[in-house]
Formats: C-alpha cells, structure tokens, sequence
C-alpha cells in the first residue's frame, strides 16, 4: 500500500491569515490532529497542530520572554503553525511513510502532489491497515492477480502484512504484480524472487509453537 490509498482527501487546509479559533474548531469538529496551512498560490507553508495550539493558549513555550512586557497574544495560524513541513508524496510506501512519521514523532503528514496538497495521512490511518489478518490480504491479492490475468504465474505467500511473491522472471511482469499486490488493503511491502525452491509448493512450514506462521496460496504455475 501506498501514503495515497490510505489518506483522507480531499485536504482540508487553512490560510496563514485564519483566525487560531477557527483552526481550532476544525480540529476539534473534524477529529483532526492537525491541518496544514496554505498561501495564495496553495503551496504548503505549514502546519497546525493540537501541540501548537495547546502551547500557544497556555504559554507552554520553551524559552518564555524575558521581558517584563507580557507577550501579545497571537491570532493566526501563521504566529502559531510549525514550519517548514515534512510531506510525503502519494506513491510513497507504507514502510516508508511508517518510518518517517515514527523517526520524527509526527501523528500526521501532509501529502503532497506536485506541489498542491492532496490529503493528509494519520497514525491511525497506519493502524487501520493492520486490522486485516495474513489471510484476508492473500485473499485480496489473490483476486487482484485474477483479474489482471496474472494468477497462473505466482505463488503468493503472506507474513505480517508482508507479500512474497515467487514466479515469473520476467521482470515486466513482476512490476504488474508488484503493483496489484501493493494495492491491496493491508500490504506493509512485496518482495519478489524466482521460481519457488523444492519443497516451497508443500505444506505451509510450522513454527515452534505448532502454528503457521504463514497465509499461503498454491497455484499451478507455468514459468517462462
């Protein structure tokens, strides 16, 4: 799966010029976590946050003024967002965006085509993915092979969100595959090798524990 089958689009984004009270009750109406922040030309100049507007409101800066003079209170997004922003484009991988959102503590992402913001993707956008079972995502890379008449050629194992796939060499056909099993709902990333070993086509292997740690699909294969 990539960061454009999981975001919610369209954006909803806001100007540098919108008022922190209006920021905040779409936030707050929409259960967002965060919403970026637009200018004229719709090019993405930042982000609001609850973290922002939470410091703003109760003075949870890092370095508080030393001044004597109290702070004036700011009302727009632009005096409160954080910039500049990490995106992410739509094509990138969920490993990917995963690492990226983990690595630098961030519970969404803009995302970003060209240069127009065309979702937003969220933690929790991550966690939905890994409601589906092994089984459930053979299933539907199964099908999605089925249809795009790419069935014949593959033995398709699951593991943790994980796709393998073994088969075809050619490696036309194995970017075809490659993109109808990242399509499905649930796939963390697809690896792709050769034919399978002796033995691959058998019984799924056991663990240690007696389960099988493996959603497994055989099919009859012709290789060229």
């Amino acid at each position: 799966m990539r960061a454009k089958d999981i975001m919610t689009t369209p954006a909803v984004c806001v100007r540098p010029s919108t008022p922190i009270a209006e920021v905040a009750a779409i936030l707050a109406q929409r259960g967002f976590c965060a919403v970026p922040v637009i200018d004229d030309d719709d090019q993405l100049v930042g982000l609001v946050t609850e973290t922002d507007l939470i410091r703003e409101r109760f003075g949870l800066h890092p370095q508080p003024p030393t001044s004597g003079r109290d702070r004036p209170p700011k009302t727009m997004a632009a005096q409160v967002m954080t910039s500049p922003v990490e995106f992410v484009r739509p094509e990138a991988t969920l490993s990917a965006l995963a690492k990226c959102m983990i690595s630098g503590r961030r519970r969404s992402m803009p995302v970003v085509e060209g240069s127009v913001v065309v979702g937003m993707v969220t933690r929790r956008d991550v966690v939905e993915t890994m409601a589906r079972s092994d089984d459930m995502i053979l299933t539907g890379v199964r099908k999605g092979l089925e249809r795009a008449g790419l069935r014949q050629r593959w033995l398709v194992r699951v593991q943790a969100g994980v796709v393998h796939l073994f088969g075809d060499t050619d490696l036309k056909h194995q970017q075809e595959a490659t993109l109808v099993a990242e399509s499905v709902p649930g796939v963390i990333r697809v690896t792709v090798t050769g034919p399978p070993r002796t033995g691959l086509m058998g019984p799924k292997p056991m663990s240690s524990a007696g389960r099988r740690p493996y959603a497994a699909l055989r099919v009859a294969e012709t290789h060229r």
